[in-house]
């Protein structure tokens, strides 16, 4: 029996398009990610850390 061989481009081929879907994916969700640790976690660090305190409020 003959064995065919594997196809490296077709590998490579996979990997790129994983990699860019994964940061097309990252790049999406950022914004959401960075309002919801604005709008939730910020202000208990300011409040924590300084004199002031800091009451955020949603759209």
């Amino acid at each position: 029996m003959e064995e065919k061989p594997v196809k490296k481009r077709n590998n490579r081929k996979k990997w790129l398009l994983g990699t860019g879907i994964g940061i097309v994916v990252l790049i999406l969700i950022f914004p959401f990610a960075l309002d919801f640790y604005l709008q939730r976690k910020l202000p208990d660090v300011v409040n924590s850390k300084t004199p002031y305190h800091l009451k955020a409020q949603g759209f």
